[in-house]
């Protein structure tokens, strides 16, 4: 899922299973009962490689060309594996992917719109990948 809001736990908290037992005003219709950022599962490709801290190199580390979590103006929309995104959660609304096969129409207008959504979205907006368990 890709989460277009500088606070994203904020952002997802509506829709947690948790949140819909309380009295909050902001609930919404359940979606997940756990949801956290991808560690595993890094689409976001920027356009220049974050290098590792001195210490992190030290140890092996490698500059990184993908990852979950960057203002959007570091993103290379165009790399981005965008096509496995399955929700878009955007000014505080849920946009669901159609569950269709991947080579139908619906799929193709489904990743049209998840870029559409990223390239009008602030150039300073935290955009993040999350995983959520339905």
């Amino acid at each position: 899922m890709l989460v277009i809001d500088d606070a994203p736990d904020d952002a997802m908290h509506p829709f947690a299973e948790y949140a819909a037992e309380t009295d909050d005003e902001r609930t919404n219709e359940v979606k997940f009962d756990y949801y956290g950022i991808a560690i595993e599962r890094h689409l976001l490709r920027l356009l220049q490689p974050k290098r590792p801290a001195f210490l992190a190199k030290l140890f092996g580390a490698k500059c990184r060309e993908f990852v979950s979590q960057a203002r959007n103006c570091e993103i290379d929309i165009d790399q981005s594996n965008l096509g496995d995104v399955a929700a878009v959660l955007e000014d505080g609304k849920w946009h669901s992917c159609p569950w269709v096969n991947d080579d139908s129409p619906e799929m193709k207008r489904w990743e049209e719109e998840v870029v559409r959504r990223l390239r009008s979205a602030p150039d300073n907006v935290l955009v993040t990948i999350m995983n959520c368990h339905l």
